[in-house]
Parts: structure tokens; C-alpha cells; sequence
């Protein structure tokens, strides 16, 4: 766990949104691939977090603005436990680390 891996997964997100999709099954795999390192992404502990979310959101927003709304509510109460756990694990760890 990197607590500065943000930038890694940015830098990946976007290169995943930038694969050229021919056709529509191959635009669904790339949607459906991006999904899925968003989704790991926002449980991850790491700084900018809060950035990642509100990108996450605005990723699915740009795809379907009522999908996204209800998939905001849904992620947002499934991922919302594991995000304050882990956040607490980051904290946690921060803290230790400013000690050491």
C-alpha cells in the first residue's frame, strides 16, 4: 500500500479512457474496465482520494447523468464503510509514520 499512489492511478484511469474502442462492444469493455479501477481505487487509502471520488463521478456523469446519479447512491453506501475504514487505516499509519 502506497499512501502517494494517486498519480499511478490517475496516470492508469486515463490511459485506460484513451484506448481507442472500435465498435460497441469493445466502447462497453472499455467503460466496464475503467469501472473497475475507479471502484478499487476509491477504497484505496492514498492522498487525494477525495479527488479520485469526485472524478469518478464525473467520469460516470460524462457516460449516463442517470445512471450516474443512481450509481452514485448505491457505490456511495457500499463503499462508504470500506473508505472511513480504510481512511482510518490511513490516518492511522500517517500518524505512525510522522512519529517514526
Amino acid at each position: 500500500m502506497d499512501i502517494q499512489s494517486y498519480s499511478i492511478w490517475n496516470d492508469y484511469i486515463h490511459f485506460l479512457r484513451n484506448v481507442e474502442a472500435v465498435g460497441s462492444y469493445a466502447e462497453n469493455q472499455r467503460i466496464t474496465a475503467v469501472r473497475k479501477v475507479y471502484q478499487r481505487g476509491v477504497v484505496t487509502p492514498m492522498l487525494n482520494i477525495e479527488q479520485l471520488w469526485k472524478d469518478y463521478i464525473a467520469y460516470e456523469s460524462s457516460i449516463n447523468n442517470m445512471i450516474a446519479e443512481k450509481m452514485q447512491q448505491v457505490l456511495f453506501n457500499e463503499c462508504v464503510y470500506l473508505f472511513l475504514n480504510k481512511q482510518l487505516n490511513f490516518l492511522s499509519f500517517r500518524n505512525v509514520a510522522e512519529i517514526i
